[in-house]
């Protein structure tokens, strides 16, 4: 039933979207100050408890279920920053992390927001800092950043431990979780590391599984999760309507789904979650689809 609940509120959610937003700040006086915001720039969903957020480029919509009460916010009136790249729920704490373009995080915890400027600040890192995704596992936030994964203890609100999966300092896209493994994916390639590793800081820690395929110089790799004892794999072709979906088993590289516009693959609750240019479609344990989420208010898509 959560589930559902979920899927209805994310329904109902990207509906209000494009009302909101446009109408957000027509009462402001002329010469007042306006934060534009694009309801078609969306970046991802989050559910805690009966209220769902919705984060836009440069903004963080909320949306009550129960009471129907809607709130925008933004740089100006409660963000920490400006460019949103990321969201996640840390479930075990009901934490909602907000990530940053510049590598900037906020921590929503119950009505107010909590700012941990670590990465940003950071003088030991060269180059970009985006949060490219976050994932939670067992109470902390693992942050798949530009640089690498920055993992976060959400009780103490501090920075755990920082991880380089490759000696070069690669990006890092996504990540997933096994049993006792952390898969950390590159635009061409798949790393892992054991969970019980205390020393994964360093990159000779981490394995280059050569699970997949490295299609550096035609695509790349934009999502990874576990599901049903299988790692999905999202592969974008340089050409449009080419991209894979990978399957891996036990070491074992199979092609579950092809000629398809991957925007993301993710898990939420029970299901398999496939976001494609044009729908969001909801598998089932077995893999039979449940849900094809097709079409917004004014005919856009989905596709963050």
């Amino acid at each position: 039933m959560r589930t559902h609940r979920f899927y209805f509120s994310l329904i109902s959610l990207f509906l209000l979207v494009f009302l909101f937003v446009n109408n957000a700040f027509t009462q402001l006086p002329t010469r007042g100050w306006r934060m534009h915001i694009s309801p078609f720039d969306g970046v991802g969903v989050a559910q805690r408890g009966d209220v769902v957020y919705a984060a836009l480029k440069n903004g963080l919509l909320s949306y009550n279920t129960k009471t129907n009460e809607k709130t925008l916010r933004t740089a100006t009136n409660f963000l920490s920053d400006v460019t949103i790249s990321a969201l996640a729920l840390e479930p075990k704490h009901k934490v909602v992390f907000v990530g940053y373009d510049n590598g900037n995080l906020d921590l929503l915890i119950g009505s107010r927001v909590f700012n941990i400027p670590a990465i940003v600040q950071a003088t030991s890192i060269s180059g970009l800092r985006r949060i490219n995704k976050m994932i939670p596992n067992d109470g902390d936030m693992y942050l798949a950043t530009a640089f690498g994964i920055v993992v976060i203890n959400t009780k103490r609100r501090e920075v755990r431990d920082t991880y380089r999966p490759t000696a070069g300092g690669n990006a890092i896209v996504d990540i997933a979780f096994t049993q006792d493994s952390i898969f950390a994916l590159t635009r061409n390639g798949l790393f892992r590391g054991a969970l019980s590793n205390n020393f994964l800081a360093d990159p000779s820690q981490w394995q280059n599984t050569n699970y997949l395929p490295n299609y550096a110089t035609t695509g790349a790799y934009n999502s990874i999760t576990f599901f049903e004892n299988k790692l999905f794999v999202g592969y974008n072709d340089e050409i449009y309507s080419s991209d894979t979906i990978y399957t891996i088993e036990n070491g074992q590289r199979s092609v579950w789904k092809t000629d398809i516009e991957i925007n993301n693959i993710s898990t939420s609750g029970n299901d398999l979650i496939v976001l494609i240019d044009g729908a969001t479609l909801v598998y089932d344990n077995d893999l039979d689809e449940k849900m094809n989420i097709f079409q917004y208010l004014h005919g856009s898509f989905p596709g963050p």
